[in-house]
């Protein structure tokens, strides 16, 4: 019966609620594709990747000694950053920061130069974590509200002017629809509330499609198109100019949490501590991961065998192996209410555990102290890093960056290695 019930509300759901969702060609003229590739860099998005696994190429080091620290401006949003460590920064103040942190701590005569340069883009500061494209370029949503796309080295390329009203004039911290996501051929994906808008290269609206409910989570890339999750619960493929199609259910999410397991598995953390993956081709959830005991707020983390690793609201680190198991469990930074609800999703402290790729992980706790895990063991931890700590990524093989909400920027590893980084 409960079986027969769901179905009859997923076929309501498909003709009803698309009904309501369409897709329209903006550009007369709308071209075919122009197949660049994935967008090459560091740090490409506020997750790594658009699969959003939070999984770094490079590895971790064994400590966390400080290699130097350099300061640009207070930030919320984490920012890009490309092969070479040529970081993109948006700043509370709207300016853009560009500089090089292969530099920080390091005082060869090639870095003796190679001051951040600051440069201010409008009157807005950015509302959404930057996104690296896979041109080169660098596009940001500012409060205007407008998109702008910057060069490589942080010029003003151009600016799209964007409807009021859709878009939000502040960091987005409570709206898990807006966000900005890269696609194959240069351009991007824009999404805000029930709007997705497809925009190439030069900032040239292609295709606006209407979805059936909010976003509750970026899109991710799936097939020929996307797949995102709706505040719903419902599971759809997005594929412009065509109107999107359900899946079917994952239930609530946990704001931003989807992540892409592999090319037909999507991954989710729930409000009631549970995780649940959803079979994208045979349309099927199940729930691997059940009461994990931990009230849950950053999307999970995904490691190159499969085992996923999650932080709590309080602070805990669960590890959990591809079948479901608990093998790693951090306890939870003492002071810390297990019931706290965070004033921000950017820049509050909470963030998802950074896996390396050969599966040791970093994290920091919302407390600003930073802990390396290495082969299942908490291995070493640092006094407090910074008060906020907003973004953490590996700039290079034993090489650790975090980026500090008063604009502190802090650089750890092993010195005998980092400082011979080359710039």
């Amino acid at each position: 019966m409960k079986a027969r019930l769901a179905h009859c509300v997923l076929a309501a759901v498909t003709a009803t609620g698309l009904s309501a969702a369409r897709a329209e060609t903006l550009d007369p003229a709308f071209p075919e594709p122009l197949i660049l590739g994935e967008p090459i860099g560091i740090l490409a998005s506020e997750r790594v990747n658009r699969e959003r696994t939070n999984r770094s190429t490079f590895v971790l080091p064994t400590v966390l000694d400080e290699v130097g620290r350099a300061q640009v401006g207070a930030f919320v949003l984490p920012p890009t950053i490309d092969a070479d460590g040529e970081a993109l920064v948006a700043t509370v103040s709207a300016e853009v920061v560009a500089l090089s942190l292969p530099c920080i701590g390091n005082t060869s005569s090639a870095c003796a130069n190679r001051q951040p340069k600051r440069r201010r883009v409008g009157s807005s500061p950015a509302t959404a974590p930057l996104v690296r494209l896979s041109s080169g370029k660098t596009a940001m949503l500012v409060g205007s509200p407008a998109l702008v796309i910057l060069a490589p080295d942080g010029t003003l390329e151009a600016t799209v002017a964007l409807p009021r009203g859709a878009f939000p004039t502040g960091p987005s911290h409570a709206d898990a629809s807006v966000a900005l996501v890269a696609t194959l051929d240069g351009g991007l994906v824009l999404t805000a509330q029930r709007l997705l808008l497809v925009i190439d290269s030069s900032g040239r609206i292609l295709t606006k499609t209407t979805l059936p409910d909010r976003l509750a989570s970026p899109v991710m890339p799936f097939g020929d198109g996307f797949v995102g999750v709706l505040e719903s619960g419902f599971v759809i493929a997005i594929q412009p100019p065509l109107a999107p199609r359900v899946l079917g259910t994952v239930g609530a999410i946990v704001p931003r949490s989807a992540v892409l397991m592999n090319q037909r598995t999507l991954l989710v953390t729930t409000p009631t501590q549970r995780t649940v993956t959803f079979d994208l081709i045979a349309r099927k959830a199940s729930t691997p991961f059940a009461d994990l005991q931990a009230p849950l707020h950053s999307p999970p983390s995904l490691a190159q065998d499969g085992s996923v690793w999650i932080v709590g609201l309080d602070g805990m680190v669960l590890g959990l192996t591809p079948d479901g198991q608990r093998n790693v469990v951090v306890p939870a930074e003492k002071g810390l209410p297990a019931n706290r609800a965070p004033d921000e999703l950017f820049g509050a402290g909470d963030l998802s555990p950074l896996v390396d790729r050969d599966g040791q992980v970093a994290f920091a706790r919302p407390g600003g102290r930073l802990g390396l895990i290495e082969r299942g063991k908490l291995s070493t931890t640092t006094d407090r890093a910074c008060n906020v700590p907003v973004f953490l990524t590996l700039i290079g093989d034993k090489d650790l960056l975090v980026g500090c909400r008063d604009g502190t920027l802090i650089r750890f590893g092993e010195p005998k290695e980092t400082q011979s980084a080359k710039p």
